[in-house]
C-alpha cells in the first residue's frame, strides 16, 4: 500500500481553515483535524506490484489445495493442516528470495 502525498496548496488550505490564530502554536487537536481533512481514501492506493504479491501469497496456496484435492498423487498422504502452511511458507520464501516481497 502506498500513500500519495497531497500537494502544497491542499495542505495550506487545510491549515489556514483550521488554524485561524497565527499568533499561537498548532495544537494536537488542530493537527489531527488537518490530517483528517488531508488524508482520504483516495490518497491510499495499491500499486501493481503489491496486487501481484497479494495474489501470489493467497492464490498459490488456494490453487495448490484445489490441485491436491482433485489430482491423486504424491500429496495424497500429506494432511491439509501441514500442506497449506507449507505451500504458503514456500511461496513467501520464494518471493523473499526473488526480492518481490
Amino acid at each position: 500500500m502506498q500513500y500519495q502525498i497531497p500537494d502544497k496548496k491542499k495542505l495550506n488550505d487545510a491549515f489556514n481553515e483550521i488554524h485561524k490564530q497565527s499568533d499561537r502554536e498548532l495544537t494536537k487537536e488542530e493537527f489531527a483535524n488537518i490530517i483528517g481533512k488531508v488524508i482520504t481514501a483516495e490518497s491510499l492506493f495499491f500499486g501493481a506490484a503489491a496486487k501481484g504479491t497479494v495474489l501470489k501469497i493467497f492464490g498459490v496456496p488456494i490453487l495448490a489445495t484445489l490441485a491436491k484435492r482433485m489430482l491423486p498423487g504424491p500429496t495424497a498422504f500429506i494432511s491439509e493442516d501441514v500442506f497449506i502452511p507449507a505451500v504458503t511458507s514456500g511461496t513467501v520464501y520464494i518471493l523473499a528470495k526473488t526480492n518481490k516481497l
